[in-house]
């Protein structure tokens, strides 16, 4: 799992669409796919619910998105607080 995977993640989860994700982080759709689907192997549980070309987040994919979300917040925000302070 790398933070490429779960930007992925919080993406496809957001837009609900795997083309789109593909089509903003100019890679494949199969990409995005494929990155999703091992994603899920690593962790051991399926995030989505996929019917046809639908794709949406299951009750373990929202509890999951809560805390990768919160994740990546507080790295960002860790990311700028010491770009911040090199400055000085």
């Amino acid at each position: 799992m790398n933070l490429t995977t779960l930007k992925y993640f919080i993406s496809v989860a957001s837009l609900g669409s795997i083309t789109e994700v593909a089509k903003e982080a100019y890679v494949s759709q199969s990409a995005v796919s494929k990155t999703i689907k091992q994603l899920e192997e690593e962790i051991g549980v399926e995030l989505f619910d996929r019917e046809g070309r639908t794709i949406k987040l299951n009750q373990q994919g929202k509890l999951f998105y809560s805390y990768v979300s919160d994740s990546l917040n507080l790295l960002d925000r860790g990311i700028k607080a010491v770009q911040g302070s090199k400055k000085h």
